[in-house]
């Protein structure tokens, strides 16, 4: 059984830190569920606050300039993004805002985003 698979299966929820971008993606197959959400970690001057660059479904994900160019060339990064298509159900990518986030498991997990040292949170992002 592959990665992906098993984790589909468990219903997976994956965070992934160090990434140059925040966003949110649920994958959906025969196998299962899974629910990433990756955080930015850079520190850009004078950063926005958690602004939505994109949301909705998996348009939203394969309509962008990057992900549409690998696809149409066919290079190695479209060649794996095409197996996700038809998959990713659901897609939220964030503007650049350096902060923190908190997931907060209570009745579900959701995870909140906070510009900066924020107190309330820019944007909430309910998982489950």
């Amino acid at each position: 059984m592959d990665l992906l698979s098993l984790l589909a299966k468990h219903k997976a929820n994956v965070f992934c830190g160090h990434i140059h971008h925040t966003t949110f993606t649920r994958y959906r197959s025969e196998e299962g569920e899974i629910t990433q959400t990756s955080l930015f970690s850079q520190v850009p001057p004078n950063p926005p606050k958690f602004e939505i660059l994109s949301e909705g479904d998996g348009n939203a994900y394969f309509s962008q300039k990057a992900i549409a160019a690998a696809l149409e060339t066919q290079n190695a990064a479209g060649k794996l993004i095409q197996e996700y298509q038809g998959k990713i159900v659901e897609y939220a990518a964030f503007g650049p805002a350096a902060g923190f986030v908190i997931v907060d498991i209570d009745k579900g997990i959701k995870v909140n985003l906070h510009q900066r040292g924020a107190k309330e949170a820019d944007h909430s992002i309910t998982i489950r």
